[in-house]
């Protein structure tokens, strides 16, 4: 079996992705697959909700411009992460062009397999990656081509707000992570980015799903996980969360622009610090980012 264009001989992953033909190219490979990939196996078709525009204009790269509230938050997440590993066996879902992956390995763990579904994303992935340091794979968040209880730790950033079946995913998290492992999700808060709005509402974010409160998304995860610690991220005072949600429930799209342009005229003096992870607080303030740390 011959390799990806540019590359040579891989170990190859099948599994049914919408929109790309498996014919065209072998596109899921690995490095080093790891102990108890089921290479060679047809995995279940798995029905997604991403649509192509989504994966380009949602993925952190360290090349394009984004905002720089969002690359801060993006870059403390993953720092956060990296200090959770120690030297664990990581799994990285939704690893987008892998510049995460990479970090947490060089922070000690033992070894770190990036997932995404997205082709040129995992390509770009590899690129980087030189010399190799993590793998790379294709492949969906509900449906992993990996052994039970195979990962120390699993780290899946600003992902379920993407995914139509959360409790399939979460599930599928429960799975692959060892006893006594980790899970470490995070997403964003509904209440600061879509205020006034309801769990069964649009977001105003097109490629979201759906977006939680803090206790919607608490009784998820623990369908699967006994005890979870919350953390935050970008911290924004309640009354002014107030303000916003009692704007959203009249116009919605308003709260939204009035948050967004907040967010733009402080930008010149913004600082990493601000968007660091930390406990959530209990002093009445909102963080704009949830992010769970969950074990048994």
């Amino acid at each position: 079996m011959k390799g990806p264009r540019g590359y040579p001989p891989r170990a190859f992953l099948f599994s049914a992705v919408p929109s790309f033909r498996c014919d065209e190219e072998p596109y899921q490979y690995l490095r080093h697959p790891p102990a108890g990939t089921c290479v060679g196996v047809q995995a279940p078709p798995v029905r997604m909700v991403i649509s192509p525009a989504m994966l380009v204009s949602e993925r952190m790269s360290s090349d394009a411009w984004m905002p720089p509230w969002v690359r801060y938050q993006h870059e403390a997440r993953y720092e956060f992460a990296a200090a959770c590993a120690g030297a664990a066996e990581v799994l990285d879902a939704a690893c987008g062009t892998g510049y995460g992956s990479i970090l947490v390995r060089n922070a000690g763990a033992s070894r770190v397999v990036g997932v995404d579904i997205a082709v040129d994303a995992v390509r770009e992935a590899m690129r980087s990656d030189s010399p190799p340091q993590a793998d790379f794979i294709l492949g969906s968040a509900l449906s992993f081509p990996f052994r039970d209880a195979q990962f120390d730790l699993f780290i899946s950033l600003e992902t379920i707000e993407h995914i139509d079946d959360d409790r399939s995913y979460v599930r599928e998290a429960r799975r692959v992570v060892k006893p006594g492992g980790t899970f470490i999700c995070s997403t964003p808060n509904r209440a600061v980015l879509n205020p006034g709005r309801s769990l069964f509402d649009r977001p105003f974010n097109p490629f979201h799903i759906r977006e939680y409160a803090q206790p919607e998304l608490d009784r998820l995860l623990r369908e699967q996980f006994r005890t979870i610690r919350w953390y935050g991220q970008t911290l924004f005072d309640a009354r002014y969360i107030a303000l916003l949600s009692a704007i959203g429930r009249r116009v919605p799209m308003l709260a939204v622009r009035l948050h967004q342009m907040h967010k733009v005229l402080r930008a010149a003096f913004d600082k990493p610090r601000r968007h660091a992870v930390q406990p959530l607080p209990t002093d009445g303030a909102h963080a704009e980012v949830f992010v769970a740390v969950c074990t048994d």
